[in-house]
């Protein structure tokens, strides 16, 4: 057997502190087959721990701050700070050569994006890390999450080639389309995920996280009292595990077995929105949630 067929497969998820990064860690068994080496980006939060599931993996973690002995069970951790991308070389030389890549990294509080604007696109638009990637990594698939925030709002129904030319509803939603735009420019292998407002059990993620999701925020308003909500604000809701699937699907098809070649290869359409089933209101998802509190 050659070597090239030994080979682990590498798998690296940025921003693995957030919700949806810590879910998704917690499926990398599932996502990345048993011979698969996972590097793990911790974005924010610096205490999360037992997130695998599984001791086969060679593990590399990434957090930008926090205790100086903060260690994740069975993995390496490295700090690296998306802002300014220090510890980001070192990270991937630790890692490198990937053969795929889902950048969750993010900061995707809208408030926060119009507030800092220069934070967050140094954050939120990959050129930097992509960049690297094509010196250390260039035949790994890139998997962007994205956000429905990039359509403008002014009508229903928005389908993916609909945001060319369309003006993003906020700051959060602008930053996505610019990061969209230099992963279509810097990357040939990658695939979009627009995901919309990410459902979930209330008391997930296995440690906090600056970020919370819909629902955790909803639950925790109404316990403080009033909530204030758009009434013209919809959304499609999507369950964080659908998107764990949706990743996983991605991976699957694309992503080689060793020994087979190294360009991923399996999808002709790059993006794709990734909403729940259902349209709704924001202000009716409460009213949901309280008759169920």
């Amino acid at each position: 057997m050659s070597s090239e067929q030994n080979r682990k497969h590498r798998l690296l998820i940025t921003g693995a502190s957030g919700y949806l990064g810590q879910v998704l860690v917690r499926r990398c068994p599932s996502i990345a087959r048993a011979s698969t080496e996972q590097c793990l980006t911790l974005q924010s939060s610096p205490q999360v721990q037992h997130l695998l599931q599984s001791g086969t993996a060679d593990v590399h973690c990434t957090y930008t701050s926090g205790a100086e002995d903060w260690q994740v069970p069975g993995a390496t951790t490295h700090r690296v700070d998306f802002s300014t991308n220090t510890g980001l070389d070192a990270c991937l030389e630790a890692c490198s050569p990937l053969d795929a890549v889902v950048n969750c990294a993010a900061i995707s509080q809208p408030a926060s994006c119009a507030k800092t604007p220069e934070l967050t696109h140094a954050v939120n638009v990959p050129t930097a890390l992509l960049a690297r990637l094509a010196v250390t990594s260039p035949h790994a698939l890139f998997v962007h999450l994205s956000t429905d925030h990039v359509y403008e709002g002014n009508r229903p129904w928005w389908s993916e080639d609909d945001a060319a030319g369309c003006a993003a509803v906020n700051a959060y939603g602008k930053s996505k389309r610019e990061a969209e735009a230099a992963v279509v420019a810097q990357w040939k292998h990658h695939a979009m995920l627009r995901s919309s407002a990410i459902i979930g059990p209330v008391h997930m993620p296995y440690k906090p996280v600056t970020r919370s999701v819909f629902t955790k925020w909803l639950d925790d308003s109404l316990a403080a009292g009033a909530v204030n909500l758009f009434e013209d604000e919809y959304r499609s809701p999507v369950y964080v595990r659908d998107i764990c699937s949706a990743i996983d699907a991605l991976l699957r098809i694309c992503v080689p077995q060793p020994g087979q070649g190294r360009e991923p290869s399996g999808i002709e359409h790059r993006v794709f929105n990734l909403g729940g089933p259902e349209r709704c209101a924001c202000n009716d998802a409460i009213v949901l949630l309280s008759l169920d509190s």
